[in-house]
């Protein structure tokens, strides 16, 4: 009997490098999952800022920073309390919206990046079986390679959208959420 040969295991650095091949492979869908998903950190950071204003600056009366100054003057009836309540609200409904937004665009990427990657990957599975023997296929039988070509095939996907991304994305977060 042979023993298996431990070259022929994926660790999961190649696993997701194979995988991360595939999403390479469609560099625009990529680049909107990817984009998306920043800006959405990016407006996760930015949430508590209008509330932070309206506590620290506007309902206790601080002296803001200079910059925060500069940006408030510049806005239109921005001298009183009550005006600049209605601006924080304001700056709260519009970061919820491009977050609802962002998030839109990302599943939209995703589902796209997700297909086109299960297409590749089928693509080059149904590829290397038409190079195998005859003898190979008269072994197997034709719905075990109809499943795999057609249901398999969803492997690469799940692994990039629904485990790296995410995870590349969190850590992303929590640098910023920290810095």
């Amino acid at each position: 009997m042979r023993e298996p040969n431990t070259q022929q295991f994926l660790s999961l650095p190649r696993l997701c490098g194979w995988a991360m091949g595939y999403a390479f492979r469609r560099g625009w869908p990529l680049l909107g999952v990817g984009g998306s998903l920043l800006f959405r950190v990016g407006l996760d950071v930015l949430k508590p800022w209008p509330m932070v204003f309206l506590i620290d600056y506007v309902l206790r009366g601080q002296t803001p920073p200079p910059l925060a100054a500069r940006l408030v003057a510049a806005l239109p009836g921005a001298a009183t309390p009550a005006n600049l309540v209605g601006w924080c609200v304001a700056a709260t409904v519009l970061v919820f919206l491009l977050s609802w937004l962002a998030g839109l665009a990302a599943t939209y990427s995703n589902v796209s990046l997700g297909q086109r990657m299960t297409y590749d990957l089928a693509a080059d599975l149904f590829s290397k079986l038409q190079q195998l023997s005859l003898h190979f296929h008269a072994r197997k039988s034709v719905g075990d390679h109809i499943r795999r070509v057609t249901g398999d095939c969803g492997c690469a996907a799940v692994i990039v959208k629904d485990a790296l991304l995410p995870a590349i994305s969190s850590v992303v977060s929590l640098g910023l959420m920290f810095g």
